[in-house]
């Protein structure tokens, strides 16, 4: 698999009516846009044939380069993301659910704006296919997350696009959904670069809801004071502290505007202050 472009990463618990067409969709989307492409299908303790039917479906798409990884337990969609990472390839990294709530052509679209960025963030145009008290809970969260953190995103809990060098220098310490909000949080104040983009979100016709509970609300609250303590206390990610490392998009781009500038200069194009 050499050259591999994308690795897509597909948490699934349960998911034994929607994986399949989870995972064409995957296929359908890699083909459309000719990425040559790796999924890693977390099956996060499962206890319908969410296994059995991965297993099917790696002999049914070889070109897609099926793994899969078996939990004993439910461990959550961070620690499923997370826990897939180690076994990437891709020179890029993504998130697709096995529920089929996001097609995977939205994102994949905007693919190669990863020549200028190191992170492309979608957020959903078309707010009014999901119900009011989702809309509202949706403006909350976003409105902490940037309030608290100093960021300007419309949405944060989209399916990322990330430069998968620069994914591999976070160390993530929230496993729930808080996870995606503290990836973006990290890499955009050590000053990675990003984009914002629109996608379409359909109208559920598989997939399944997963509804709000007094618990997840315990651990998302727990899991926010937790990364506030480690952002503001603890001083664990600066507003650009770090220099970019050269595999990101970000270095390279600081490096030919700094030639460029240089060259300006000696031109006599650009004036320097003595």
């Amino acid at each position: 698999m050499d050259n591999l472009q994308l690795s897509i990463i597909m948490p699934a618990f349960n998911e034994e009516k929607y994986l399949a067409q989870a995972v064409k969709n995957v296929h359908e989307a890699t083909q459309k846009y000719n990425l040559k492409c790796e999924l890693i299908i977390i099956n996060d303790g499962s206890k319908d044939n969410t296994k059995e039917i991965a297993e099917g479906l790696i002999l049914k798409y070889r070109n897609l380069h099926i793994k899969l990884i078996n939990h004993f337990q439910n461990m959550g969609i961070g620690y499923s993301f997370w826990d897939g990472l180690q076994y990437t390839k891709g020179e890029v990294v993504t998130m697709m659910p096995g529920n089929t709530d996001n097609d995977p052509e939205e994102i994949l679209q905007y693919y190669n704006l990863l020549e200028f960025v190191d992170m492309v963030v979608p957020f959903v145009f078309n707010l009014e296919v999901r119900a009011r008290f989702r809309r509202l809970i949706s403006v909350i969260y976003r409105l902490i997350i940037n309030t608290f953190f100093g960021l300007n995103l419309n949405y944060v809990n989209g399916n990322v696009l990330y430069n998968r060098a620069v994914l591999m220098t976070v160390k993530l310490e929230n496993f729930g959904f808080l996870y995606q909000a503290e990836l973006l949080i990290k890499l955009i104040r050590e000053g990675y670069l990003y984009c914002e983009v629109p996608c379409w979100l359909s109208k559920k016709e598989f997939g399944t809801s997963r509804k709000l509970s007094w618990t997840s609300l315990f651990r998302i609250t727990r899991g926010f004071f937790r990364l506030f303590w480690q952002i503001h206390i603890l001083k664990r990610a600066g507003r650009g502290n770090k220099k970019p490392i050269p595999q990101s998009a970000t270095a390279k781009r600081v490096e030919r505007n700094t030639t460029r500038g240089q060259i300006l200069v000696e031109k006599g194009i650009i004036k320097v202050p003595r």
